[in-house]
């Protein structure tokens, strides 16, 4: 390729999600778009909220509905895409897009694919997990035999996927965050009176998924210990999924409902996550979850578990606190020394911010992603 010829690279993406990955990759695609030497747009297999703020940023994409087709008709639709877009690279980010454009990238005579593995297979149960696993299987031998690069967003993930695939293609890169795009438009008083709490109570939280991996029914049994020795603080989780109606009735059964709200997903989490004196992140395994970096660039002191990616980016006692998966008790003892040393916090919270600017940010990120894809076509 000649060094004035731009590298077209194509993004394949479900996009049937708004999560960390979703919010990664526009993160990422809007850096990228800055760089001159580079020319991204993107597949898309579901219309949604990734579609729509790819066209915000003037992104250029296509949509094949998966709805709309079967696996064979998607397969076929994606192979007759690629072959007229005069494609030099094929960026895929999930399993199921990974199967389908990877195989379809090959036949086309596209050489230059690369993978984003955003975080590990999460359990299901039942069939459904049967079905999973055999995606995930197919995921994995495609990877092995006809992707050339691989990104994981943390080291943890390198380590466990290099048993699988080797170490050699293997790049962590981890997840960052635009500090630039992280505007707070309500002032915490404001936030308080939208929730309904009083100005003088405290604020724990989280948010997410409500998935059963995120591990909230720990976070719920460690506020029935805090609410024990603290009366004025209250508590929440901002997001929605199906574990909601089973942690509201957690919630009722350990009579905490009155002193914890799930306000569901809202536009305004930032805002939100600003309000709050402890940020929370109970999951059983992480990658390196988007918005723990967000509640460190806004200063939150932190408390999460010792998993996956989390240790990569909180220094225990120093930007946050660590806890070990599944203790309530460890959780609770831990918010509690928080709560009552606000010097602690302000200093945990200022020390957050620094770790995030110092090797967090969304342009050092795309800068290492843009090297890779200089070293595969070039």
């Amino acid at each position: 390729m000649g060094t004035d010829k731009k590298i077209r690279v194509c993004h394949l993406i479900s996009g049937d999600l708004w999560a960390g990955a979703e919010a990664q990759i526009s993160m990422l695609l809007s850096q990228l778009s800055k760089k001159k030497h580079l020319e991204n747009f993107a597949l898309i297999y579901n219309q949604g909220k990734l579609a729509e703020e790819l066209k915000r940023l003037n992104i250029s994409l296509h949509v094949i509905e998966e709805k709309e087709n079967n696996p064979v008709k998607l397969f076929i639709k994606t192979y007759r895409w690629l072959k007229g877009q005069d494609v030099d690279l094929v960026h895929s980010h999930r399993y199921k897009e990974n199967i389908i454009g990877s195989l379809a990238a090959k036949i086309g005579g596209i050489h230059h694919i690369i993978r984003t593995y955003h975080g590990m297979p999460e359990p299901f149960g039942g069939f459904k997990n049967i079905k999973y696993k055999s995606y995930i299987f197919l995921d994995y031998l495609i990877s092995k035999l006809l992707v050339q690069q691989i990104i994981t967003v943390s080291f943890e993930m390198k380590k466990k996927l290099s048993r699988r695939l080797g170490s050699k293609k293997i790049t962590s890169i981890p997840n960052s965050v635009n500090l630039d795009s992280l505007k707070i438009e309500k002032s915490p008083q404001r936030v308080r009176e939208i929730l309904g709490l009083d100005e003088d109570c405290r604020i724990i939280g989280s948010a997410g998924r409500l998935v059963p991996i995120k591990g909230y029914q720990v976070f719920l049994k460690a506020a029935q210990l805090i609410k024990r020795k603290q009366s004025r603080v209250k508590f929440l989780i901002v997001g929605d999924g199906p574990e909601k109606l089973n942690l509201e009735k957690l919630a009722d059964e350990l009579k905490i409902s009155e002193d914890f709200l799930f306000p569901g997903y809202r536009e305004d989490i930032l805002d939100i996550i600003n309000a709050m004196d402890i940020f929370v992140l109970t999951s059983f395994h992480e990658g390196i979850p988007m918005v723990l970096l967000e509640a460190m660039s806004l200063e939150k002191s932190i408390v999460a578990t010792k998993v996956g990616g989390i240790p990569e980016v909180v220094t225990d006692q120093i930007s946050g606190t660590l806890v070990g998966p599944n203790d309530p008790e460890g959780l609770a003892k831990k918010s509690l020394y928080l709560l009552q040393n606000k010097e602690t916090r302000e200093k945990m919270g200022s020390e957050a911010k620094r770790r995030i600017k110092e090797s967090f940010t969304a342009e050092r990120m795309a800068q290492r992603v843009s090297e890779i894809y200089q070293s595969m076509v070039r």
